[in-house]
């Protein structure tokens, strides 16, 4: 069947979204990484956002050697809007997205993924592992679930969310080590913010899918490259769309949630990390809509003050999110607790 599937007659197109900024010395080896894949039915869209580099230049001297590569060159305005450009221009009946610095060292890896979407019409995303490289293609780190998972509804991958996203990394926070089916997810756009743009593409796209797939296969080389954008310092916008992509996380946990004691917990949890957020940093909004917003959000005298009341060392010492569950859960417990003698 794998043979079958890298059949060109008869294969899916697979449209490939590579967004271009200001990466000529990597590029070229992005680029044949995805041509050397043995799923050959490929459309390979690169997007030049206004690179100041060659960029531009060595995309369409590709795209003279391959017919399958078409090129965009647009002004400058973000990864968001040069991938949602190569959304709007897909041909494929599946999608996945690959950054410019980063490549594929396993050549059957799409080929793989293709055969589990085709097979089964209900899958609507296969995500396969990843591994995070240096400028030597030495392995830092490998982020490979220890099983093959199958979430079958938006519920179900709610439910276990905690586990599988926070502890056991078996869904990973980004677009690129993804295949999605157009035909359920092909609508959805990326928000135009300067982090965590992917976690809420992801989250918009779990609600839409029908069934989740984990692949523990390899194919995805994350080049741990200084000076990118998600190392880039930390800004008042990106602290904004950080808080933006934690609200997100937490509408969706409680719409596709029962109300129980583990998801309760979840609840207050983000709930807290929120506030904490808002208050450490200045930032006066609500969490949903007005949070979900994607105009920045104004800081406030009163949150301002809130500065002085929650220390940076309590951040530097802990880490925000150990300190959150445990205020969450000095909080939580007392109440669950009485709760459950009341009912008795």
């Amino acid at each position: 069947m794998l043979d079958d599937i890298k059949n060109v007659d008869i294969a899916p197109l697979l449209s490939v979204i590579v967004p271009i900024y200001n990466v000529e010395k990597y590029l070229e080896k992005c680029v044949r990484s995805i041509q050397a894949q043995t799923y050959r039915n490929l459309e390979i869209i690169l997007v030049d956002d206004g690179s100041p580099d060659r960029c531009g230049e060595i995309a369409d001297c590709l795209a003279t050697e391959d017919p399958r590569i078409r090129v965009f060159h647009k002004p400058n305005s973000g990864v968001a809007a040069a991938r949602n450009l190569g959304l709007d221009n897909m041909h494929g009946e599946f999608f996945t997205f690959i950054d410019p610095d980063d490549y594929l060292d396993n050549v059957d890896v799409y080929a793989v993924c293709m055969k589990e979407i085709i097979l089964d019409k209900d899958l609507s995303i296969v995500q396969y592992s990843n591994k995070v490289v240096d400028s030597e293609s030495n392995v830092i780190e490998e982020i490979t679930p220890e099983r093959q998972e199958v979430f079958s509804s938006k519920e179900e991958f709610a439910m276990n969310f905690s586990s599988i996203y926070m502890c056991q990394k078996m869904i990973n926070a980004s677009g690129c080590d993804k295949i999605f089916r157009s035909s359920l997810l092909g609508e959805i756009r990326f928000k135009n913010l300067r982090l965590c743009e992917d976690v809420f593409y992801l989250i918009d796209a779990f609600e839409s899918a029908n069934k989740i797939l984990v692949l523990t296969d390899q194919g995805y080389c994350y080049f741990h490259r200084e000076g990118s954008a998600v190392r880039s310092a930390m800004s008042d916008q990106k602290r904004n769309d950080y808080l933006r992509v934690i609200a997100r996380i937490y509408s969706f946990l409680r719409e596709n949630t029962p109300d129980n004691a583990v998801m309760t917990w979840r609840y207050a949890e983000l709930g807290i990390y929120v506030t904490l957020y808002k208050c450490r940093f200045g930032i006066n909004a609500p969490i949903d809509d007005a949070v979900l917003s994607v105009k920045p959000l104004p800081k406030s005298k009163l949150a301002g003050r809130w500065r002085n009341v929650i220390p940076a060392w309590f951040f530097s010492t802990f880490g925000m999110r150990t300190f959150t569950s445990v205020l969450a859960a000095c909080l939580y417990i007392p109440f669950h607790v009485a709760n459950v003698f009341r009912k008795r």
